[in-house]
């Protein structure tokens, strides 16, 4: 099967940082990073991501695939792109959020 890779939902990404309030993890990235992962929405393939990059630079499609690859590649090794694990990033989030009321309510706040 064709990978279509897709960032979580929670994820926050803008044109200067990535946010994933599930692993804590924050990242400086730049515009064509940017531009990549929010093409990572599950309707794509990476050749096909690659592809439109490349026509919006006006390079390779063969170096677009290859950034491409490269951030995919270190999103999954950072544990934010990992599509074994959604299920229990969803988990984990409405536990998190559950547990922050619960905390607020004993604490008054």
């Amino acid at each position: 099967m064709t990978e279509r890779p897709k960032i979580p939902d929670e994820v926050e990404i803008n044109k200067k940082h990535l946010f994933d309030p599930f692993t804590g993890i924050e990242i400086s990235i730049n515009r064509v990073t940017a531009e990549i992962l929010d093409l990572c929405d599950g309707s794509r393939t990476k050749e096909e991501i690659a592809q439109e990059i490349a026509s919006r630079y006006d390079i390779e499609v063969a170096e677009a695939l290859s950034d491409v690859e490269e951030i995919i590649e270190t999103l999954k090794k950072m544990g934010i792109l990992n599509s074994k694990d959604r299920f229990m990033r969803k988990v984990a989030m409405r536990f998190n959020s559950a547990y922050k009321k619960l905390l607020r309510m004993i604490l008054g706040g």
